[in-house]
């Protein structure tokens, strides 16, 4: 009960203000971003994006099927599924620099994604593998053969594991690959 007192007093203590003009206004520069997938074949995939002051932008028609996104450092990464790309955009205070740097994937199907040491490891159902995109020149450097069709991807501080869901010919998959 004691730790709970102290809080209220001390927060009591660290609002109040006799003049308005120390009142902070907290700044527009953080950002969540939320994918909207949009429908199957219309290219009307988009990302909503949400400031710490209730502003709500959104960016409509960026392709087939948004599949995935991550922030790293100062860029929000897309994958756009059956567009087979992903678009880098830096972020801003304002919210996304546009029109943003497209990467083609070569119509792999790229699905999930990690980002580790200046790489970003995307998951690929039509070439059954993870591509590896190098964050400093965004060139796919590198590639790593799979058997069935890989989705989710998640790093344990060590390793990369990823699951195979569906097996090449579509049907159930089991596996998890490190």
């Amino acid at each position: 009960m004691k730790k709970i007192i102290v809080f209220l007093l001390t927060f009591l203590i660290s609002c109040n203000s006799e003049n308005d003009d120390n009142i902070l206004t907290p700044e527009s520069n953080q950002w969540v971003f939320v994918a909207c997938e949009g429908n199957f074949g219309a290219s009307n995939g988009s990302i909503t994006m949400i400031n710490n002051l209730g502003d709500i932008k959104s960016i409509n028609d960026l392709g087939d099927i948004v599949q995935s996104i991550e922030v790293y450092k100062n860029k929000l990464f897309v994958i756009i599924n059956n567009s087979h790309k992903i678009i880098a955009f830096d972020i801003t205070k304002d919210g996304l620099r546009l029109p943003g740097i497209e990467i083609d994937t070569n119509e792999s199907s790229p699905r999930e994604m990690k980002i580790l040491n200046e790489k970003l490891y995307f998951t690929n159902w039509n070439s059954s593998d993870i591509k590896i995109l190098n964050l400093n020149n965004y060139v796919i450097e590198n590639s790593i053969k799979v058997h069935g069709k890989p989705e989710s991807i998640e790093f344990d501080g060590s390793n990369l594991w990823v699951g195979i869901q569906l097996n090449d010919d579509y049907s159930d998959g089991n596996r998890l690959l490190k």
